[in-house]
């Protein structure tokens, strides 16, 4: 079934552009594309009266982004310039008209953006949907509720840490590498920190040598190229020990990856799977698409909203630059994150605020 009318040889050949690229032992077969029964190979498609049309077809009656139509057109680029059957024909005029599809405009880009926008009502929502604590998964079969209890604290993770994709990722917990998620005692060096939360403090009152569940990464396995500790936020944890306990055993395949989060095949997560696994529940749970780098958005404004200050902002999100942390601020236009904004440069830059 082709979507919304769209030509069926048009709707096989973008199906070509996507597999292009991974399989070029394809470029020479013969194969029919319903409606255009002259055209038989790939050779009399990668032409400029068939594919041209097409790329302004995407723009302007599909109205596809431009990093969309790349992403699509670029197996078949890949394909026409690397595989031996088109040797013998110049195809740079592809990356050209690629070139020339117009961006999409700043302020619809903003504007989307917007809409995408979801706010702590969303988090909320969502989890009891889900089931926080895995309650939800009483009434379910176990082989169906390990995986319902990972999607809970995959996504029940960013509303209190709000990591990148990568590090969520590569969350190791066993391995014979650098093992980032363990059950310890705090170092001493970091047990008379004055921002540790009340009921951290108060439990090292009572026992120095209490154990909790904390995470570490490397300078070399975060952004900002700085090395990360800090203890797993108490809301998340008995999530964590149940899963740990029951569930991942029964979705890892071996050998084990190590990793706290896995894909459905029991390995570790690619980033793909990631888009895959956040796009889905939140379309699913929340009725609209979310990505996993706009979760870091959504943690940023709503902790604004909250009256959070921007260095401590700027601390949760692993930010060596602060002007980084005031570009999340000013992503959704908010009163608050602009008010913060104000207070921070009117301490910081006296002069800034007066030529404003």
């Amino acid at each position: 079934m082709c979507p919304d009318g769209m030509p069926n040889w048009r709707y096989a050949l973008l199906l070509s552009a996507t597999f292009a690229k991974p399989s070029c032992r394809s470029a020479g077969s013969r194969f029919t594309l319903q409606g255009r029964a002259d055209l038989t190979s790939l050779r009399q498609v990668i032409v400029p009266e068939i594919i041209c049309p097409l790329i302004d077809w995407l723009a302007s009656e599909r109205k596809c982004k431009k990093t969309t139509i790349t992403v699509r057109l670029s197996g078949i680029h890949y394909l026409a310039c690397t595989h031996g059957l088109f040797a013998e024909r110049d195809y740079s005029w592809i990356r050209v008209k690629l070139n020339r599809v117009e961006k999409e405009p700043k302020h619809l880009l903003e504007n989307r953006k917007k809409q995408k926008y979801v706010r702590t009502i969303f988090s909320l929502q969502f989890r009891s949907r889900f089931g926080m604590n895995g309650s939800a998964t009483n009434s379910l079969t176990q082989s169906s509720a390990h995986g319902l209890v990972h999607d809970e604290l995959f996504m029940s993770w960013p509303h209190y840490l709000p990591w990148r994709q990568r590090n969520l990722r590569e969350l190791s917990i066993s391995g014979s590498g650098f093992v980032s998620l363990i059950y310890d005692e705090i170092s001493p060096d970091l047990k008379h920190r004055l921002d540790w939360p009340t009921w951290v403090r108060n439990a090292l009152k009572k026992d120095p040598r209490q154990m909790f569940w904390h995470f570490i990464f490397r300078a070399t396995q975060t952004k900002g190229k700085r090395s990360v500790r800090d203890i797993i936020p108490r809301e998340l944890l008995p999530l964590l020990k149940m899963y740990l306990k029951t569930y991942r055993p029964l979705l890892v395949v071996p050998p084990d990856p190590g990793t706290l989060f896995l894909n459905r095949n029991g390995d570790a997560m690619s980033s793909k799977d990631v888009l895959a696994l956040v796009t889905r529940l939140t379309i699913r749970h929340a009725g609209t698409r979310v990505t996993p780098h706009l979760l870091r958005n959504i943690y940023a404004a709503n902790f604004l909203e909250k009256g959070g200050k921007i260095e401590k902002l700027q601390q949760e999100l692993w930010q060596a630059d602060i002007a980084t942390t005031q570009k999340y601020c000013r992503r959704f236009d908010l009163s608050h994150a602009v008010i913060r904004l104000d207070e921070y440069f009117a301490k910081t830059d006296p002069g800034r605020m007066a030529h404003n």
